[in-house]
């Protein structure tokens, strides 16, 4: 008897772990859809907007192939591409839509801070960080606008767009806006953003202390993206380059209010000459 109730009871606990097994699978599976459309930052809306051009080239390349299938197989892959492309262009206006509500809120950040240049930034963007510690905040800094193909086409046909070199004012933006946040006592933030081993140079000579960071933490711009922001179509094709890598970005203080220091001077003697 007691052999029965104790097989009895061992049969009911594998059921249950099945059962639980089983909800923890199709939990992930939901997730995992979910996450095709969905994300909360910028890294997470790249990673979207990724899958998504992946699936619609499968889209096109099954769909030329299926205009050459006769028979009632090429017909009903043919109504089977017709309808993932609905979805697609569900799935695309959906991430689009969000994708202007992200850029809406790095604008209203960014024009809550005061910065002393006192001009708007027009060359990079700022958003929630995927950097997780419990002692940090994070924020990325992403170079340029994401913009759909058929947008980007027409600012490399009408040359519109272009924000390299970044100009000087922004750069500037940038250490001020660090500064500022290390400044806060009670919290610690850390800046990071995307660029390339040139750009970090630059950004060095520029008085920025550069940490590289591990590449999940890297959002690399698309091609085309990044031909716009060039100002050059071959760079989607040709020239785009292989050497993108995810930096924290930090300012020495010092060093920070001495070049302060120094520009305010620079600007008192200017309006003493002027005067004169």
């Amino acid at each position: 008897m007691m052999a029965n109730n104790i097989n009895l009871n061992k049969s009911t606990s594998e059921d249950n772990q099945q059962k639980s097994n089983s909800r923890a699978r199709k939990q992930k599976f939901i997730w995992k859809i979910y996450n095709l459309t969905n994300y909360r930052s910028y890294h997470a809306f790249k990673k979207a907007n990724f899958r998504l051009n992946v699936f619609f080239t499968s889209l096109v390349v099954i769909g030329f192939l299926a205009c050459f299938m006769s028979g009632q197989f090429g017909a009903i892959l043919r109504g089977l591409i017709l309808a993932l492309l609905i979805v697609y262009i569900m799935s695309y206006s959906w991430i689009m839509t969000k994708s202007r509500q992200l850029r809406k809120d790095s604008a209203y950040a960014l024009q809550e801070m005061e910065f002393e240049s006192g001009r708007y930034v027009s060359s990079w963007q700022l958003y929630d960080g995927i950097y997780n510690d419990s002692d940090w905040i994070s924020l990325e800094i992403a170079f340029g606008r994401e913009n759909s193909y058929i947008s980007d086409i027409f600012k490399l046909i009408r040359k519109k767009g272009k924000i390299y070199p970044l100009p000087a004012a922004d750069i500037k933006n940038l250490k001020t806006m660090i500064y500022n946040l290390n400044r806060m006592p009670e919290q610690k933030w850390l800046v990071y953003g995307t660029i390339t081993d040139e750009l970090a140079k630059k950004f060095i000579q520029n008085g920025f202390d550069l940490r590289l960071m591990e590449n999940k933490y890297r959002t690399k711009p698309s091609r085309l993206d990044y031909a716009v922001a060039t100002g050059n179509w071959k760079n989607a094709l040709f020239k785009y380059p292989k050497n993108f890598s995810a930096y924290a970005f930090f300012v020495d203080t010092q060093q920070y209010l001495s070049e302060v220091k120094n520009e305010k001077a620079a600007k008192d003697k200017s309006k003493i000459i002027s005067k004169s």
